[in-house]
């Protein structure tokens, strides 16, 4: 009987630590793809629009268009702005692609990304980003450069550029690094430049 009690506390107290610790992984799948809970207000996706991998850039889009093309300039851009201060998800690539409850983040969905989690530059499977990971949970995403890495005036610079579905005094709000140690900052862009996507759900 005493070894009985001792085996079901000893199963007790693994059942705990696994209760405690968490997965550091995807949390689920929404409309069939996956997704981690951080602790945020949103659901972030482990990977970009387009991707296979959480290390591919994955499509490039123009902000309001859902569809890959093959030049990103003024003369291709066939979104017609009508000074919304954010997208419709008839024009957002996140959820056209992916359907369901998914969408591009807000600039508020970046910042609080920034805010309530740690960046860390790091390589995943020989490529450079940021793992990002919840302060309040131990799980993280990874965000990966989403262009070729190059040096200037002695520095290297890892170049990620993510559309936010947000517009603002006549600019295109997207969130972007460039160098290690630099977390991510938001920034605005012309809407005829192509950026990756990383999906949100509620």
């Amino acid at each position: 009987m005493k070894k009985i009690q001792l085996l079901l506390a000893a199963i007790i107290v693994v059942f705990a630590s696994c209760e405690q610790n968490g997965p550091k992984e995807p949390m689920g799948s929404l409309n069939g793809h996956e997704c981690v809970d951080l602790g945020l207000s949103v659901k972030w996706a482990t990977m970009n629009v387009g991707a296979e991998s959480p290390e591919q850039s994955g499509h490039f889009f123009a902000w309001g268009e859902t569809k890959v093309k093959s030049t990103y300039s003024s003369e291709t851009y066939y979104y017609k702005h009508n000074n919304r201060p954010n997208l419709s998800l008839s024009n957002d690539a996140a959820h056209v692609h992916w359907g369901g409850c998914w969408r591009m983040p807000t600039e508020e969905d970046w910042k609080e990304l920034q805010a309530y989690c740690t960046w860390e530059f790091t390589q995943q499977n020989g490529i450079y980003g940021y793992k990002v990971a919840s302060m309040t949970n131990q799980n993280s995403i990874f965000l990966p450069i989403t262009r070729t890495p190059w040096s200037y005036s002695g520095k290297n610079h890892y170049p990620g550029d993510y559309w936010s579905s947000d517009f603002r005094d006549g600019s295109y709000i997207y969130l972007y690094f460039d160098e290690p140690n630099q977390i991510g900052r938001e920034s605005t862009s012309f809407g005829w430049q192509g950026k990756a996507v990383r999906p949100v759900c509620k």
